[in-house]
């Protein structure tokens, strides 16, 4: 039998290396990883459907779902992973000093649907009270003007979301914003300037405590199959889930070799040995794919979309991933 062609675009990270350098080969496919940044990713693969597969944004996944669009499949593979309490900015001279005080404040982010903002807003309004609906949001670029929803903004009424006419780190100096959610570091903040600072200071304490409360690691991007190739061929979806696993474990036991750093970080052994004491788990654990050791994570995630005026519909877990990978081969809740 012929191999399929099929090109993925994701992202670079270590956990995909074998993937992109072809040490890793999905079963039956002349496989092309096309690495680029995710922002163009999921603009390309949304607006446009360019790929075969994708890496995607798990709110613009979930929201399409719900809404009925099927334009997408996804397999539960899981390549970026982050605590997000380190992403929200204020002024060193302003008003907010706490997080209770975003209760009804005005907040900038680049995009209301955007998955960072969905778990930000979530752990807001879980621990501190901020509910999404008093909050008036302004969205758009951060150090520029001109960024779009990747995907039609539909908000219930009672929502209050602004499009921001200059740069929303520009409001933020100028107080016309009290805060700023953003996954990218504002560059005043990296050159230190001493104008802003993070909301919290000790973040990794904070995202260990939301670890320890609720066990989750919050998944940013899934893998998904466009529909006319998985309706062609849908073992694709098993072959490119097993791949990926196998590209995951080669990095993480790489990673974690003594004998020459693979990173220039010095501490890097010490670092993932606290890392894994923190969680209380191996790497593998921590990163593992599949539906059954990341559904408590997908069940919240939906939740705080529905919370956040988000779903148009009810949707489950089960109602996101192909067939085939809910199968007991793979799953078992």
């Amino acid at each position: 039998m012929s191999k399929i062609n099929v090109t993925l675009a994701g992202g670079y990270y270590d956990r995909t290396q074998a993937l992109i350098s072809g040490e890793v080969q999905p079963e039956g496919i002349n496989f092309q990883y096309l690495p680029l940044g995710v922002d163009e990713i999921f603009w390309r693969a949304l607006r446009y459907k360019e790929f075969e597969a994708a890496e995607m944004s798990l709110a613009a996944y979930v929201i399409n779902r719900s809404r009925g669009d099927d334009s997408f499949i996804g397999i539960p593979v899981f390549p970026s992973k982050i605590y997000r309490h380190s992403s929200v900015y204020i002024r060193n001279d302003g008003s907010i000093t706490k997080p209770e005080d975003l209760r009804g404040a005005r907040i900038g982010l680049p995009e209301y649907q955007m998955t960072m903002a969905v778990w930000v807003r979530g752990f807001l309004s879980d621990t501190y009270g901020v509910d999404p609906a008093e909050v008036t949001w302004y969205t758009g670029g951060v150090e520029n003007i001109g960024r779009k929803e990747r995907i039609p903004l539909k908000l219930p009424e009672g929502y209050k979301v602004v499009k921001a006419d200059k740069p929303l780190y520009e409001m933020l100096m100028n107080k016309e914003i009290d805060a700023l959610m953003s996954a990218i570091m504002p560059q005043a903040f990296v050159k230190q300037t001493g104008e802003i600072r993070r909301m919290f200071s000790n973040y990794r304490e904070k995202e260990a405590e939301f670890y320890k409360e609720t066990n989750i690691l919050p998944i940013m991007h899934l893998v998904v199959l466009r529909k006319d190739i998985y309706e062609k061929y849908p073992w694709i979806a098993s072959s490119l889930y097993k791949a990926y696993n196998q590209s995951f474990d080669l990095a993480l036991k790489r990673m974690y070799d003594t004998d020459a750093l693979p990173y220039s970080l010095l501490w890097l052994t010490s670092y993932i040995e606290e890392e894994m004491s923190i969680f209380n788990k191996d790497l593998s654990k921590i990163w593992a794919n599949g539906i059954k050791e990341n559904y408590n994570c997908l069940e919240k995630f939906i939740t705080y979309c529905r919370g956040q005026g988000l779903l148009a519909k009810e949707i489950k877990v089960e109602d996101l991933f192909t067939e085939s990978l809910l199968e007991d081969y793979y799953y078992k809740k």
